[in-house]
């Protein structure tokens, strides 16, 4: 439960202060939605995912250990750390390499957050977990796990939706 809380207040820190221009840094994704993604390294920083920004990101998951650069608080690269060769300048991604290709069509879009979260929604069709600035909404499918049981403030320590719907839920 500590751990979760420290997490919170790490990625609720770095979001009241976005990424500065040019900004870079390798490390493990401590949170990561729909349109942010958080990073620890020997610091922590936060970007705004846009619709600019590259789509690989959607193939990580929380503790990806990964490089980044956001540009005026937005995701502008990111790449798994070990794919590429390392560059001279920590957390820097090197200007002749693209940063991390586009995933096909076919690779699942995949959300997760990890922590101590409360069930803030839940209704026939949709689930959400925390409250902005970290938070996640999952649809409701066939594929998703029974959540007979799980009510509103309920407290959840993981929770990862593929292509939008939940796919597993854990209790805190």
């Amino acid at each position: 439960m500590r751990k979760g809380l420290v997490l919170a207040a790490i990625v609720a820190a770095v979001a009241a202060a976005p990424a500065a221009a040019g900004t870079g840094l390798a490390g493990k994704i401590v949170a990561l939605g729909p349109t942010r993604i958080a990073v620890h390294g020997t610091s922590t920083l936060s970007c705004r995912i846009a619709a600019s920004s590259p789509k690989a990101v959607r193939a990580l998951t929380v503790g990806s250990r990964v490089a980044l650069t956001c540009r005026r608080g937005v995701l502008t690269g990111i790449r798994r750390l070990g794919l590429l060769p390392a560059t001279s300048t920590p957390g820097a991604l090197p200007r002749s390499v693209v940063p991390f290709a586009s995933a096909p069509p076919q690779t699942p879009s995949v959300s997760s957050i990890v922590g101590s979260y409360p069930i803030t929604a839940l209704s026939a069709t949709s689930i959400t977990f925390g409250a902005p600035p970290v938070s996640l909404t999952c649809s409701l499918g066939p594929g998703s796990p029974d959540l007979a049981g799980f009510e509103l403030g309920d407290v959840i320590a993981k929770a990862v939706c593929t292509n939008g719907v939940l796919t597993s839920i854990a209790r805190a």
